[in-house]
């Protein structure tokens, strides 16, 4: 399973919280065991202040929701 599929199964699975304009889920790229990574509902995209990984997955441009 890629980074972006992870990503968009844990945003479609309503995986993690809402902080603000944020959702924070565990991040693919590494094992998290607190939510570290932060998909932005406007930009569209995803980042992980940890590790460094991000992007922005396919299915997920409409915002997760």
């Amino acid at each position: 399973m890629t980074l972006d599929s992870q990503v968009e199964a844990a945003l479609s699975q309503r995986q993690g919280r809402i902080a603000g304009s944020e959702i924070k889920f565990c991040c693919p790229a590494h094992d998290d065991e607190h939510p570290s990574a932060e998909w932005n509902r406007r930009k569209s995209a995803w980042n992980c202040p940890v590790c460094g990984a991000g992007g922005a997955p396919a299915r997920a441009q409409g915002g997760g929701h």
